[in-house]
């Protein structure tokens, strides 16, 4: 781990790497290297907002948000979710712009809002290409 120094201009890494208890023929031992930033954060969800609120019993609501990965990783977006009330079933929803190709993402879903007056609780989750 390379700590408290600028390497975004690049770097040479020099190594001597010796193997010992090597066992078997040669090519089942290998040594994996491996260089990168690694994402451990999901996206921000904003802007969760429904087609009317309140929203008429039984009738058909459209749910939208953004999901932006943009300062928690840079990734594209993978997929987004909603739940409403704490449902532990989570409904999907698609991109605006048909794909979910960017780091930034629009989605919606229409659905049938809930048969019971009442106030709910609406919450979307995203995920970028990281499943973070």
């Amino acid at each position: 781990m390379v700590t408290g120094h600028d390497i975004s201009g690049g770097f040479v890494l020099t190594a001597d790497l010796h193997s010992t208890n090597v066992i078997g023929p040669y090519d089942l031992n290998n040594i994996l290297i491996s260089f990168g930033y690694q994402d451990l954060y999901g996206p921000v969800t904003s802007n969760v907002v429904t087609s009317a609120n309140p929203v008429v019993v039984n009738t058909s609501m459209t749910v939208t948000a953004t999901v932006d990965d943009t300062t928690t990783g840079g990734l594209p977006i993978l997929s987004a979710e909603y739940s409403i009330d704490g449902g532990v079933t989570w409904g999907a929803m698609s991109a605006v712009d048909g794909a979910f190709d960017g780091v930034n993402e629009e989605v919606t879903v229409t659905r049938l809002a809930p048969s019971n007056t009442g106030t709910y609780d609406l919450c979307v989750r995203g995920t970028d290409s990281a499943t973070n």
